[in-house]
């Protein structure tokens, strides 16, 4: 759980103090990208929210069962802000795939700030329809 921290306010410079000094702290912590995870009979899709990235960005990796996502992003020189409360920074987050997932078969697609990753799934691990046996 994260807890939002306000930074105080100096009661000499008025209400407006707190806005116009960058040294104070934002109270905003880097984290992760957030994912949904869906799915189908099909495949699994993952989506990472990733504003402001760009797709060289992105690096993904599959080494035994685990699906590393990571971004490396150089730093930068700094900028004259005023205030700055949005950030995108290096990043890595792992899932563990089921053996269901066929991996050489995975795409990602970078669209609208949202990493979309397809994992389908192997043939045998798909829902076999009824099928109707006649009696003779």
């Amino acid at each position: 759980m994260t807890h939002l921290r306000f930074p105080a306010m100096a009661a000499t410079n008025g209400i407006l103090s707190g806005f116009f000094n960058p040294n104070l702290e934002t109270g905003f912590a880097p984290q992760l990208p957030r994912v949904n995870v869906q799915e189908t009979d099909q495949d699994f899709m993952i989506e990472l929210q990733a504003c402001g990235y760009e797709k060289a960005d992105f690096k993904l990796k599959i080494e035994q069962n685990l699906l590393t996502i990571s971004a490396e992003i150089a730093e930068t020189a700094p900028k004259n802000y005023v205030r700055k409360e949005f950030s995108k920074g290096s990043f890595e987050r792992s899932f563990s795939l089921p053996k269901t997932v066929d991996a050489h078969g995975i795409k990602a697609v970078y669209l609208n700030g949202i990493l979309s990753i397809a994992l389908p799934k192997k043939e045998e691990a798909k829902p076999v329809p009824p099928r109707v046996v006649e009696v003779g």
